[in-house]
């Protein structure tokens, strides 16, 4: 296969269908999804990774990334609002706390986390794998903390002798 690759959308199913009137009763919620990240998205999803290797811990690793695999990943969804428009699938409107994780973005994201592992979780194993080989920390979390940005002391000068 070549550099340039065919889209076709991936489809995710969200749930039962709770649009007004119903009208994806058959198939319920969907969203669709990107086969592979784009060049932003894999951008930000590197970005993510390096920040996570310079001490980021866990959680924010996840937090973090989740959010840029939806952002990137997410074309569109079949969900309509009450007035049955389309739901927005904007930033601002994912951020916003206007859809339930659990029922609505958590399925999305578990998709794109599998889509996405190459660019995503395959690096995180090996920064993990890498931690584990490093010397025992003092730190509680296998050394995935944030490193200091304060500049390091230098050793006061010996005055000058007799």
């Amino acid at each position: 296969m070549g550099r340039v690759k065919q889209t076709q959308a991936i489809e995710v199913r969200i749930g039962e269908c709770e649009c007004p009137d119903t009208p994806h009763a058959e198939t319920g919620d969907r969203a669709f999804l990107r086969p592979r990240l784009t060049p932003e998205g894999g951008m930000a999803a590197s970005y993510v990774l390096a920040q996570m290797q310079k001490g980021d811990g866990l959680v924010d690793y996840m937090r973090t990334m989740g959010m840029v695999l939806l952002e990137d990943g997410l074309i569109r969804w079949d969900v309509q609002d009450d007035d049955g428009e389309p739901a927005p699938t904007d930033r601002m409107s994912l951020r916003s706390g206007m859809y339930d994780y659990d029922e609505t973005l958590k399925p999305i994201v578990d998709r794109c986390f599998e889509l996405y592992e190459e660019t995503v979780l395959h690096p995180l194993e090996a920064m993990v794998e890498s931690q584990k080989k490093r010397p025992a920390s003092t730190s509680s979390n296998g050394g995935l903390t944030r490193q200091s940005t304060s500049a390091p002391t230098q050793p006061s000068a010996a005055p000058p002798g007799p």
